[in-house]
């Protein structure tokens, strides 16, 4: 069987911020997003279907009453949440290098971008 040259998944590091963003809330993020807390695989292989991402987005959107969630979350990324490519932007030398090696390896963290539909909004 061939395999695919992409999956597409979101990093579970995307996954975990979006837990830590609705438990911030005061809410419990297994009961609204209904599925545990995700585990990040050590192999590096792991992640979140991008139609079940887009799918706790939307619970979350949902339950929190926040249609720009995923404005909310992109304010909550920090460098844990990038993974290699994190520690190799806190090597660059200043923002210019930093900026130009993220564009180019960016694909390697999250190569698609889900439509959030809610409500006539879409996110």
């Amino acid at each position: 069987m061939i395999q695919p040259l992409h999956r597409r998944v979101v990093p579970a590091t995307y996954a975990q911020l979006l837990y830590e963003y609705v438990e911030a809330q005061g809410v419990p993020p297994e009961q609204v997003l209904l599925r545990p807390w995700p585990m990040p695989d050590p192999s590096g292989l792991g992640g979140v279907d991008v139609d079940e991402w887009q799918a706790l987005l939307e619970r979350a959107a949902i339950a929190l009453n926040e249609p720009l969630i995923s404005i909310k979350l992109a304010k909550q990324v920090s460098v844990r949440h990038l993974g290699v490519l994190g520690a190799v932007l806190l090597a660059s030398e200043n923002l210019g290098a930093a900026l130009a090696r993220f564009e180019h390896y960016q694909r390697l963290i999250f190569d698609v971008q889900p439509m959030i539909t809610i409500g006539s909004s879409v996110l």
